[in-house]
């Protein structure tokens, strides 16, 4: 069903089983040369009747593609791609029409599986299902016959054969109802010539158990029954073969209830209700019967084992599939995934446009997330706040975009040395000997003596970077209030920046500035994390995931205030490059922290002035790096004073500055946005 339920494939498997039916077309490695021979007859084949196959495809996107590790004609639904086995055309064997049917053939099993997706869907969780109940029922009577997966696997890849020779029988009359070129004449011997040549001309099925003779009797009988004779096979298959269903033979139930008829397909849905209903029981009895005779000759055998048909070996679990995408990097679960696709794009049709637009949105969000490996809980932090910070969000937009638009500024001014316009007196006197001799030559045009009134662009010297450190304090005193103002604040800080980046790439070609504003996060406590980094590489998707994961990151959680270490850290990463740089005024470099407390090191000493933090902080401001602090919460008079000592105190230095936000935490957004601004209000771009 719906997978490589093709003959091509199942005859390699019979071969692996030591079934009879079998191919005698057998390809050694082929040299170099050979595989470019092989491959420059295929890619020929594709040109003469690629175009062809994507009509009878209904879809010119379809590809045809030549592979050396191909064995078989497989469609590859989610590529629109057929790979076309090298191997076929390693010689003469194979005619062109043989190969062009098989091309046809895997087209038709696309072409059904669009029809109805939610019918394969639902056929692989019903044979599932009844592969388990088979298992669970086998092992009750043969409790030490195999491991329940191996049992199992068996039933679901016996299962899956009959709906395979099924489909087979469908997908071939479908190409001879949309082509009819194999229908008769030329085409229909050219089909004919094939299932001979891939081991289907022999008629005694007898050696084969019965439930194998039941389906491979039905395909064979479908393809070359009138020119070879219907197969022979045993007694008792063929009383199933005549058994009355609906009124008529279980054959003739077949050839009038699931094959397509006068061109019009039929609904795969209404097809595997029938299968399921009235032809799997048939054939689960025959299964049932050929696993009795087969444990009666392993009780009969000396080793207690038979070669004949031994279906539980664990070495045939990778074979429980026959699918259409079961070689090379793809599998049974792929072509789940590309039915899932199929009906996913159905639902989205009967959308309305605000609809598919919100339904799109969560697919690419959830899509996002398991890509770059965000839980459910980060995302749902992540949107939660994104809601509470909206409105502060809009604000920044708005001074993102005054910002930008008050840096575009022209001045009036009078423009020289042009070729007209009101004469120069400084000019002409300069140029006078020119004119004198361009009056001779009769050439005026070209004299550059006069000027007139215009407008240029201000030239400014601007930073080229702003890089924006945000500390964030996870100690264990960091309450749920404290950390939820504080996860709002740097989304807020992490969300501008980036709207920032995206107004000034909009405008981009009008300021033709080089300018890109970022952002880093860095939570400590006992310790410290980068859970943010400044996106050196531009990448915009690692960078939003970063955002995201960040603030889920910042809690209270992290026992003791180790300040000193991460503002050590920014310190040591400042190289000499960047320190000109700053001078320079070519980078910008502001380190915001919120925190509720005073550092450990602060409580430590005895006296406030061995403060590695106050230091440390003194440092980077003396290289020109602005440092901002926020102390949130309720904080005692000894936590207030040292806040005010470190952050304050210490002599005047511009660079520095703390601001106490207290008890009402709910302003700290918005304060941290508002400093932000100050500091980028002169930034002309």
């Amino acid at each position: 069903m719906n997978g490589e339920s093709n003959a091509f494939r199942r005859v390699m498997e019979e071969e692996q089983r030591g079934g009879s039916l079998r191919s005698d077309f057998v390809v050694g490695p082929a040299s170099p040369d050979d595989m470019k021979s092989q491959e420059d007859v295929a890619r020929s084949f594709i040109r003469r009747h690629g175009s062809m196959l994507s009509l009878f495809a209904k879809d010119s996107s379809l590809r045809f593609v030549p592979s050396e590790n191909a064995d078989t004609f497989a469609f590859y639904p989610k590529e629109f791609k057929v790979e076309v086995p090298l191997s076929w055309f390693a010689n003469e064997k194979y005619t062109e029409d043989e190969l062009d049917f098989a091309n046809h053939h895997e087209i038709a099993h696309f072409i059904d599986m669009r029809k109805n997706p939610q019918a394969f869907i639902d056929g692989f969780e019903n044979m599932e299902q009844e592969a388990r109940r088979l298992a669970n029922d086998y092992l009750a009577s043969h409790p030490n016959s195999a491991s329940f997966d191996a049992v199992k696997n068996f039933f679901y890849r016996e299962i899956h054969s009959l709906y395979n020779c099924l489909d087979d029988i469908y997908v071939n009359n479908v190409v001879f109802a949309r082509n009819p070129f194999f229908d008769r004449g030329d085409g229909r011997e050219a089909v004919r010539s094939l299932y001979e040549k891939i081991g289907f001309s022999e008629a005694n099925l007898t050696e084969q158990p019965l439930h194998h003779q039941f389906i491979y009797a039905l395909l064979r009988d479908e393809m070359l029954g009138d020119t070879h004779g219907e197969s022979i096979v045993d007694s008792r298959v063929e009383a199933v073969f005549r058994k009355k269903k609906l009124g008529v033979s279980l054959r003739s139930l077949i050839d009038s209830k699931l094959k397509p008829r006068g061109g019009i397909l039929k609904d795969p849905g209404e097809r595997y209700i029938i299968i399921q209903t009235l032809i799997l029981p048939e054939y689960l009895d025959l299964l049932t019967v050929a696993l009795d005779e087969q444990q009666k000759k392993i009780q009969n055998t000396e080793s207690g084992q038979s070669d004949d048909f031994n279906p539980f070996h664990e070495e045939d679990d990778s074979r429980a599939s026959t699918d259409i995408l079961d070689h090379g990097e793809n599998s049974e679960q792929t072509t789940k995934d590309v039915l899932r696709s199929f009906k996913e794009a159905d639902d989205v049709s009967q959308m309305s446009p605000d609809e598919r637009a919100e339904y799109q949105r969560k697919k690419g969000m959830r899509e996002f997330d398991q890509e770059h490996g965000i839980t459910n809980e980060q995302r749902r932090i992540n949107e939660q706040i994104k809601l509470e910070i909206e409105d502060a969000r809009r604000k920044m937009r708005g001074f993102w975009r005054r910002l930008i638009g008050k840096s575009i500024e022209y001045r009036p001014t009078l423009i020289k040395r042009q070729r007209r316009g009101r004469l120069s007196i400084e000019s002409f006197i300069r140029d006078y000997s020119e004119i004198i001799n361009s009056q001779r030559n009769g050439n005026l045009r070209s004299l550059e003596i006069y000027e007139r009134n215009g407008v240029e662009r201000r030239i400014v010297d601007q930073p080229e970077s702003i890089e924006i450190t945000l500390l964030v304090d996870c100690s264990g005193s960091m309450d749920d209030s404290k950390v939820r103002a504080a996860r709002k604040a740097a989304a807020l800080l992490m969300y501008s920046i980036k709207d920032f980046n995206g107004e000034l790439e909009a405008k981009r070609r009008e300021t033709r500035s080089k300018l890109k504003v970022d952002t880093e996060v860095i939570v400590f406590g006992s310790d410290y994390e980068e859970t943010k980094s400044f996106d050196r590489a531009n990448d915009r998707d690692t960078n939003d995931a970063e955002i995201i994961k960040t603030i889920s990151i910042i809690d209270g959680n992290r026992n003791r205030t180790d300040n000193e270490s991460p503002l050590g850290s920014i310190l040591s990463k400042l190289t000499t490059e960047m320190k000109s740089r700053i001078k320079k005024k070519k980078l910008k470099k502001i380190v915001f922290e919120i925190t509720d407390g005073m550092p450990d090191d602060y409580r430590k000493v005895n006296n406030a002035s061995s403060c590695k933090t106050a230091e440390r902080l003194s440092q980077l401001a003396g290289e020109g790096v602005i440092v901002i602090g926020f102390q949130i919460g309720n904080v005692n008079d000894r936590e207030r004073e040292a806040f005010e000592w470190i952050w304050n105190g210490q002599g005047e230095n511009p660079n520095k500055k703390g601001i106490f936000i207290g008890s009402d935490i709910s302003k700290l957004p918005d304060s941290l946005m508002s400093s932000l601004s100050e500091q980028l209000n002169d930034i002309v771009i």
